[in-house]
């Protein structure tokens, strides 16, 4: 056994020193010709050559080469060796995490490309700019140079461009919470691999697809493609990028609350991860796996997770992942009712994630700090830190309904612009056809009729293709209404949670004041302004204002037809009837309003006799169906 394993070492010895041979045969063969050949053009090339073996052996080589290849160029004006020089240039800059010199250099390129005829360097340069910028976050930007590279892909009939550019296009809206697009996007990626040799990107296009998927809750789909990824990982033995798609697979499950089919793929992912000594797949899977512990409640296994994965990250020094694994460990401590431990993660995750300015990050650091003040009474701290989790909240939810609605404009636009090119082409082949049939009508009236009832077919069948657009656009317009309705319900019920929350925690505040000792009292001079304060947060009229605006966008001419059939009613009266008609119970009725639950039913009576209601007649079923009654009269 011994012998056998000192043969096969010296077998790999042989073998480096043969590839390291080789390898330095080539390197001199090239400096030869860079440093000997009659040709500049040869020498650049040769130089340009070398720069690309050194490029991820030792950079600081490779860029001697560069700026070697460079001087020759412009030595002899030769424009092609300046321009390959700036894309090489930026590429470095890029790789160094300098955008910003990546993207002079690339616009030096461009500027010179406009002089000459070169489409595949143009090609290549318009995509350095998308992935430059969206490597800087700028979507918008990346977006629009992407498109540009698309089109110059099809134009010089690089399908492995165009399928590059449609999955960048797709991490793009994926960057951007636009997942159906994004999905949209890699299928048209996979379509053009599935006709390819290139079976390694086509995996990648899968697993890309099936992630997207998985974000809109497309979850057989998604699953039936990561499966496909995993098979084509498999096959090639690629064991990073299949730990990859075990993991996307495993958060398939995890969505679903399918834990244990979770927790399998975590768990085959974290030893793929292992086996390939790649940390951020390991620290990722262990975080993983806490969150699958975290929802089944184990709690104490959720913090050994969370604290393994940290383990990893601080390795890696990403400030966001440590962050956002430190927020599960504070969580994980607040179950376990470990507050100091909870107070101490939730204070870690807060330094590292506030510079980054990530608010969907920090919305559940304050309430997590919020929850642990909480606990602790101290409400001064707890109060401001709960609001800042319900502005975030409110702002997400804002930025998530435009971008929903951009989608849906977006989709909607996408499938009108491939249904108006598959018009036109129809119209181009129905035009081609129309000579021929005049042509072959010259030499025989005997088919004028023929051509006559072939004519009104298709005259019928592009009136039939009319109206099929019509009809598709009318449904993308009533589900775009739809939508709105259904957010402004969602809006509409956030704010109430938000008045029932608040005004929860302001009166349980109110109460601890009011129960202090008079010798308590005397200490703190700022009480009776603290209680002050917050009467007057629980007297506010700018909620309601906010909730009444919300309220009549959803239930429309509601109020105008109570007031209508009863006059007398106050604006409290109004705003009980408008609680019964989103039928909520009296307690939260009580809790919104500030008042008791005695104070409910008096409101209660009060509001039926105004309205004329018999006793036998249900006041909240009555409010809740008065729209449709009153547009039966």
């Amino acid at each position: 056994m011994g012998k056998s394993w000192i043969i096969v070492g010296l077998l790999s010895l042989a073998l480096s020193f043969t590839l390291e041979a080789q390898n330095n045969s080539k390197v001199d063969s090239l400096e030869r010709i860079a440093d000997t050949h009659e040709d500049p053009k040869q020498r650049v090339k040769a130089l340009y050559d070398l720069y690309g073996i050194f490029l991820y052996q030792d950079p600081v080589i490779a860029k001697t080469y560069l700026d070697r290849g460079m001087e020759l160029s412009q030595a002899n004006n030769h424009l092609n060796g300046i321009i390959l020089a700036y894309d090489k240039y930026g590429g470095l800059e890029s790789a160094n995490g300098d955008y910003q010199s990546a993207l002079e250099y690339y616009q030096m390129a461009d500027s010179l490309l406009q002089d000459i005829e070169w489409p595949r360097e143009q090609t290549l340069i318009y995509g350095n700019f998308a992935a430059t910028y969206k490597a800087l976050g700028q979507y918008d930007q990346s977006l629009e140079w992407n498109e540009k590279f698309i089109e110059k892909a099809k134009e010089i009939d690089n399908q492995y461009f165009v399928a590059f550019g449609y999955q960048l296009t797709g991490d793009l809206f994926h960057d951007k919470g636009q997942n159906e697009l994004a999905a949209m996007n890699y299928l048209k990626a996979v379509r053009i691999y599935e006709k390819s040799t290139d079976i390694a990107r086509l995996g990648d296009a899968f697993r890309a697809l099936g992630a997207s998927q998985t974000s809109f809750q497309r979850y057989e789909d998604a699953q039936e493609n990561l499966e496909k990824a995993i098979k084509i990982y498999i096959d090639l033995n690629d064991q990073l990028y299949l730990s990859q798609a075990y993991r996307d697979l495993g958060l398939n499950y995890f969505q679903q609350e399918k834990y244990a089919a979770a927790d399998d793929f975590y768990k085959k992912a974290l030893f793929l991860s292992q086996t390939v000594a790649d940390t951020f797949g390991i620290a990722q899977a262990l975080g993983n796996l806490g969150e699958i512990k975290y929802e089944s409640l184990q709690y104490d296994s959720a913090k050994y997770y969370s604290l393994e994965s940290l383990r990893f990250l601080e390795i890696i020094g990403n400030p966001y992942t440590i962050g956002t694994e430190y927020t599960n460990l504070g969580n994980a401590f607040l179950k376990l009712e470990a507050y100091s431990e909870a107070l101490s993660a939730f204070e870690k995750a807060e330094a590292l994630l506030e510079p980054l300015e990530v608010p969907g990050s920090m919305k559940f650091v304050y309430l997590g700090l919020s929850q642990v003040y909480e606990v602790d009474k101290d409400y001064d701290k707890a109060l401001p830190l709960y609001m800042q989790y319900v502005t975030i909240s409110d702002s997400m939810f804002t930025v998530e309904k435009v971008t929903k609605l951009e989608e849906v404009q977006l989709i909607y636009d996408v499938e009108k612009k491939d249904q108006e090119i598959a018009l036109l082409s129809k119209d181009i082949e129905l035009g081609d056809l129309r000579r021929q049939l005049l042509i072959v009508a010259i030499g025989g009236l005997a088919l004028v009729a023929g051509l006559i009832i072939y004519m009104q077919f298709m005259r019928r069948k592009k009136e039939r293709k009319i109206e099929e657009e019509r009809n598709r656009r009318q449904q993308a317009e009533l589900q775009k209404k739809q939508l709105e309705k259904d957010q402004l319900e969602r809006e509409l019920a956030s704010q109430v949670l938000q008045l029932c929350r608040k005004n929860e925690l302001l009166a349980r505040v109110q109460k601890e004041v009011k129960e202090l000792t008079p010798e308590e009292a005397n200490n703190r001079s700022d009480f009776k302004r603290l209680n002050r304060t917050i009467q007057s947060n629980l007297q506010s009229d700018e909620d309601w204002k906010q909730f009444l605006s919300t309220f009549e966008k959803v239930h429309p001419d509601f109020l105008k037809q109570i007031r209508q059939s009863a006059q007398s009613l106050s604006p409290a009266e109004q705003r009980l009837a408008c609680l019964f008609r989103m039928n909520l119970s009296s307690k939260e009725i009580a809790t919104l309003l500030n008042i008791s639950d005695q104070g409910v039913k008096k409101a209660r009576y009060r509001l039926r006799k105004k309205l004329g209601l018999p006793s036998e007649v249900n006041l909240q079923e009555h409010l809740i169906n008065f729209r449709m009654e009153q547009s039966s009269v």
